[in-house]
């Protein structure tokens, strides 16, 4: 199979079966109304699944600690017959002036203190000392029923008892299951129910087969994966559920979606649907849905680039090379550095608002005088990644001396450095010295002179493609 090529057969985890459709398709012999979700991992023994939210009906009771353990459900009481039996845990207990024993029957208890009982007979749960902490920790009820009164245990959402050396703890930690083979052959998870998703988006449904969100959003939960990489886009299926799933539960996932642009399917379908989904949109019904805002969402087009040394190659790699960048770096918004606009020739400046700085210098010569703006201005305490883009792997480290604490000097990913090497000209580009000129003329201009001065205009160097 491909994906044994690809990850290794050791490393394959399980293969979860997919409704897709309830009737299932049909035929003539046996309808199929199920796929196949594969499951693999990097490395097996590295690999981290952890289990889905344990929230099922049962948890519907409340208490003081409500804030900090959830709900709870009572559904175990503290004595039972299909244990071992222990006489140890075999003792009266005292609550609320009442006086209990293992099976509500002393009779039956005195005999068992004889010696007279099964291989597994009537006993608590918990040992004296466990249900000493238990009561005072607020983990025990008093219920009456028909038969008379019997203990009850407290099962939180996000707490449990466990054993500290000689002592014990309440821990916090939210109740999970482990994710079931059969999980994904609920209607949930069905190609009917995706139809329904994508009709509240678009009135008429632009793809045939789209998944639902709900497959992407419970395997999400069990994976802890910090950037989404999806290389089948489609509907956009993918983008959309992890922007749900941050929105729900506080996360800060990435997603990247690659598609063929098949029939303009980026643009029509996978790109404006998850652009609607930010902005908000109205159903064909005419209910508005809130967008999800805390989002961004950028759409580039790749391309080949000859190898051939020429400045127009050159440029053009530089160009895409700071795209990928700001990609990796989650940092899009051009600013000025230090107050000042860079000619877009020598570098680009950008910043997020949110602590990502990222300074991409394509012309070595300039490194002096950028320092010397960073110098001049006030340190917030933010470093500034810098990339340099040069023909050497010189890590420029005496150069940023000054501002040292400052700047994070970050390398080239080899993949840029060796296809700028490649298409480097031999001899530096004429518009690189006449801009670098004009910027030292320019700075020595304003030596003395404290103003904002423009360091060259801007040309279109934005990604092509949208933005939401």
């Amino acid at each position: 199979m491909l994906c044994d090529e690809i990850f290794g057969a050791k490393n394959f985890v399980a293969s979860l079966p997919r409704i897709t459709k309830a009737s299932g398709k049909t035929t003539d012999k046996i309808a199929t109304n199920n796929d196949l979700l594969f499951v693999y991992s990097k490395d097996i023994d590295q690999s981290i699944i952890e289990g889905l939210p344990h929230n099922d009906e049962g948890f519907k009771y409340t208490d003081n600690y409500f804030l900090e353990r959830g709900k709870y459900k009572l559904n175990q009481t503290l004595d039972y017959d299909s244990l071992s039996y222990s006489e140890s845990l075999d003792y009266p207990i005292e609550i609320d002036g009442h006086i209990l024993y293992p099976g509500n029957n002393y009779d039956k208890y005195i005999e068992r203190k004889k010696g007279n009982h099964k291989r597994a007979d009537w006993a608590w749960r918990w040992s004296k000392e466990l249900y000493k902490f238990g009561v005072d920790q607020g983990f025990v009820v008093l219920k009456k029923g028909r038969n008379g009164y019997r203990i009850y245990t407290k099962t939180y959402q996000n707490a449990k008892i466990v054993r500290n050396g000689d002592e014990y703890k309440v821990e916090i930690s939210q109740r999970k299951k482990p994710l079931e083979s059969l999980e994904f052959i609920q209607n949930i998870y069905s190609n009917d129910n995706a139809k329904k998703e994508l009709g509240l988006i678009f009135e008429d449904l632009p793809f045939d087969y789209p998944k639902p969100t709900q497959i992407m959003n419970t395997l999400l939960k069990v994976v802890p994966a910090k950037t989404v990489l999806d290389f089948f886009a489609g509907s956009g299926t993918t983008l959309h559920a992890t922007m749900q799933l941050n929105a729900e539960d506080g996360g800060h996932r990435k997603c990247i979606l690659v598609t063929n642009n098949e029939n303009g399917i980026c643009e029509n379908v996978t790109y404006e649907r998850n652009k609607r989904v930010i902005q908000g949109y109205t159903t064909p019904k005419g209910e508005d849905i809130e967008g999800l805002h805390d989002n961004n969402l950028r759409y580039y087009r790749t391309t080949l680039l000859s190898r051939d040394k020429s400045v127009k190659n050159m440029r053009q790699l530089v160009r895409l090379a700071t795209d990928m960048l700001c990609i990796k770096n989650d940092v899009y918004t051009e600013a000025e550095f230090c107050g000042k606009h860079l000619n877009p020739n020598i570098a680009r400046y950008f910043d997020n608002g949110q602590g990502n700085r990222m300074l991409v210098i394509y012309e070595e010569r300039a490194i002096q005088l950028l320092v010397q703006l960073m110098v001049q201005t006030e340190d917030d305490g933010i470093k500034t990644m810098v990339y340099v883009f040069s023909p050497g792997a010189d890590p420029y480290t005496d150069d940023f001396e000054d501002v040292a604490e400052r700047v994070k000097l970050c390398a080239l990913p080899s993949a840029i450095y060796e296809a700028y090497k490649r298409v480097l000209p031999k001899r530096k580009p004429k518009f690189l010295d006449e801009a670098l000129q004009e910027m030292k003329a320019q700075a020595e201009a304003e030596a003395n002179v404290q103003q904002t001065l423009d360091f060259g205009e801007n040309d279109n160097m934005n990604e092509e493609g949208g933005e939401a």
